[in-house]
């Protein structure tokens, strides 16, 4: 039974046997797909984006992400026009973007898929951003090092969204620092 629908979300109470026995109700989140890109300049800096996150209540530092868009022919071509509408920057080449796969984000309860890309950008943006009427979003530069330190600190206003820190995490060996 779809309790919620919308382009956005949908919730659903479902009744599921387990090996163990009935979960009755249980409630499963079925969210659209997501990519994100950790941009990186030649000179070492990842470009970042702050905005608010309502679920939050605060701001919070990320990589730039957006919904996969069903108009987009592949994962990575969302992924990129996210970068570029977020921060104005593309990859240097084609060759500039490394797959680091996708991550489950809640697998208890969502079926939320979240995949990531590092990509090798210029220094400066190509363009200017692109938002939409509702974003207001701030392009942050931090040297790779800031970030490696600012994601072990708990203290930090970083790193919110814990997908987005495993993606991280799984770009690091193809980067020295």
């Amino acid at each position: 039974t779809n309790l919620v629908k919308s382009p956005w979300v949908t919730i659903k109470k479902q009744s599921v046997i387990t090996p163990n026995g009935v979960l009755d109700p249980f409630y499963c989140i079925e969210e659209n797909p997501w990519a994100l890109t950790i941009p990186i300049t030649p000179s070492g800096e990842v470009i970042m984006v702050a905005q608010y996150r309502h679920g939050i209540g605060s701001m919070s530092l990320e990589f730039p992400a957006g919904q996969v868009d069903t108009t987009d022919d592949s994962i990575k071509e969302s992924a990129l026009r996210e970068l570029k509408e977020e921060t104005g920057y593309s990859p240097l080449s084609s060759k500039e973007v490394i797959d680091l796969g996708h991550v489950y984000c809640d697998p208890a309860r969502t079926t939320n898929k979240g995949h990531g890309f590092l990509v090798f950008v210029d220094e400066h943006p190509q363009t200017s951003q692109q938002l939409d009427e509702h974003e207001d979003i701030h392009v942050v530069k931090l040297p790779l090092q800031d970030v490696y330190r600012l994601s072990t600190e708990s203290s930090s206003p970083f790193f919110y969204h814990a997908a987005h820190l495993s993606l991280f995490y799984r770009a690091l060996p193809h980067l020295s620092f």
